[in-house]
C-alpha cells in the first residue's frame, strides 16, 4: 500500500514519492516541508497534471514531477503560486532531472531502463 499524506484536514494525498527532510514526521506536515513530490502516471496522467497539480501548488509544494510511465517524459513544475506553478517544463528520457532542493538526486529516465 502507498503511504498517505494528510497535509490539511481537507486533503489526503497518496504520492508515489514524497521527499522531505529527515526531521519531518509523517503523515501530517505542511506542503512547504516537501522537497520534491513525484507521481508516476499512466492512465492518471491527466489527473496528475491537472487537479493533483493544483492541489500540490495550493499546499505550497515547491517542486512537483509527473513522470509518464510509457513515454518516459517528465513534467516538472516549480514555484507554486496559488493553484498553479509559475515554472513548468517538459523533459525527455535523456534529459537530466535535477531537483532544486535535492540536487544530489539527479537522474535520467533513460538510465533506469533495462532491455528485456
Amino acid at each position: 500500500p502507498e503511504a498517505g499524506w494528510r497535509p490539511a484536514l481537507t486533503f489526503y494525498l497518496e504520492s508515489d514519492f514524497l521527499i522531505v527532510p529527515r526531521t519531518v514526521v509523517p503523515p501530517e506536515f505542511p506542503g512547504s516541508d516537501v522537497l520534491l513530490a513525484i507521481e508516476i502516471a499512466d492512465t492518471s496522467f491527466a489527473y496528475d497534471t491537472g487537479i493533483k497539480r493544483e492541489r500540490y501548488a495550493e499546499l505550497g509544494v515547491r517542486e512537483y514531477w509527473v513522470v509518464h510511465a510509457w513515454e518516459l517524459t517528465t513534467k516538472v513544475f516549480r514555484a507554486p503560486v496559488g493553484s498553479s506553478y509559475s515554472l513548468a517544463d517538459e523533459c525527455g528520457p535523456t534529459d537530466l532531472l535535477k531537483p532544486v532542493l535535492v540536487p544530489e538526486l539527479q537522474l535520467r529516465l533513460s538510465d533506469l531502463c533495462v532491455e528485456r
